[in-house]
């Protein structure tokens, strides 16, 4: 009973240290774009890499698809198993979950490249109307899908592998 009992606080604590670890890592991903915002010419420009009907569009489109194909509770019910290490679950909604984080990256970058593709067809109708200015403004806000697909990608990538690996767990 003691012996059980220690191994659920050490999961606690193993579950404490997963959390940490994954705001540490996106507080990292913050700083790393903050600062890329001023390399490339300060405060002024950092709101080149925020735009939120963008992001909204990548996600609801995520969700949309994931919806259709009845994955969307295992996709966010992955990343609770990634924080807890899935203990009290079994094989089998593992290997969904996984294959649900599997689908939401390819269909994260997909609605990327969808909005992003949508953005530059827009830009080049403003290249035939409108100043230049105008025209830069357009086509760095079109590549965000692209940013905002590959950080969607990199997320369900952690998750996945997180499920893959508690798999491998309960195959030995």
């Amino acid at each position: 009973m003691m012996k059980l009992m220690e191994e659920n606080e050490k999961g606690k604590s193993n579950s404490a240290w997963s959390i940490i670890g994954t705001v540490l890592g996106f507080c990292s991903v913050m700083i790393i774009l903050v600062l890329t915002g001023i390399s490339a010419g300060g405060f002024r420009n950092f709101n080149f890499y925020l735009d939120v009907p963008t992001l909204v569009i990548v996600f609801l489109l995520l969700v949309f698809i994931l919806s259709a194909a009845g994955l969307f509770k295992d996709y966010f019910r992955g990343f609770a198993v990634a924080f807890t290490g899935g203990r009290e679950m079994g094989k089998g909604e593992l290997e969904k979950i996984y294959l649900a984080h599997h689908y939401g990256k390819l269909t994260a970058v997909v609605a990327g490249v969808v909005v992003s593709i949508g953005g530059i067809v827009v830009c080049l109708n403003v290249l035939a109307e409108a100043a230049r200015e105008v025209l830069l403004v357009n086509l760095s806000m079109a590549m965000l899908g692209f940013l905002y697909g590959a950080i969607f990608f990199a997320i369900s990538l952690l998750v996945e592998l997180k499920v893959k690996l508690i798999l491998r767990r309960f195959e030995e």
